[in-house]
């Protein structure tokens, strides 16, 4: 991290700026102390700690996103993030804030859905333009006029408290079909 608070040192490990959705995907993890592990593989279930494990609810519908009872497609993760939901903003906020604070099992694994829930937000807010050349990207969505700390945050806590479970839910989804849920190729804490 560099001096200024919140804001990812800026070097030339980064392909990107910063004030662009690519830049902000290279630098999440390294704003918030997240998994260094390469790709959106979802954090693997079997390695989240007990008070952490959760299920997928009834598989999607017509109807699943309106379905936040017991039995929904995201009430599971609802559920087992929802003890550790003020400790997980905190930690979020004093993280952007350029602060290293202790942070538990539980909430780094929380830390580390939102962060592989996010990036998978910002991949699919970009499309790769020349196949020859991955590392450029379009986009017709502009950059916030805010700083990443900021935008990070705003995604993390705001944007994922309101469409992040049920994203967190298709990407266990996703895993579990691929096979990549036992297969030991999936990254997690």
């Amino acid at each position: 991290m560099s001096e200024s608070a919140g804001q990812p040192s800026e070097s030339n490990e980064y392909l990107y700026p910063a004030d662009t959705w690519p830049g902000l995907f290279e630098r999440i993890s390294d704003l918030l102390s997240a998994r260094k592990e390469p790709g959106f593989v979802f954090p693997r279930h079997e390695r989240a700690p007990t008070r952490c494990r959760w299920e997928i609810g009834n598989v999607p519908d017509h109807a699943w996103m309106l379905d936040k009872s017991t039995n929904g497609f995201s009430a599971g993760y609802l559920r087992a993030e929802d003890p550790f939901r003020l400790e997980i903003e905190t930690a979020i906020r004093a993280l952007c804030a350029g602060q290293r604070p202790a942070i538990s099992a539980e909430v780094r694994y929380f830390i580390n859905v939102r962060v592989t829930v996010v990036e998978e937000l910002l991949f699919w807010l970009t499309i790769g333009r020349r196949r020859t050349d991955p590392n450029e990207t379009e986009t017709i969505v502009p950059f916030p006029n805010r700083s990443v700390a900021a935008t990070v945050e705003w995604l993390m806590i705001d944007w994922f408290n309101e469409h992040g479970a049920d994203i967190a839910a298709l990407l266990r989804l996703k895993q579990r079909h691929t096979g990549l849920e036992k297969s030991g190729d999936a990254v997690g804490e």
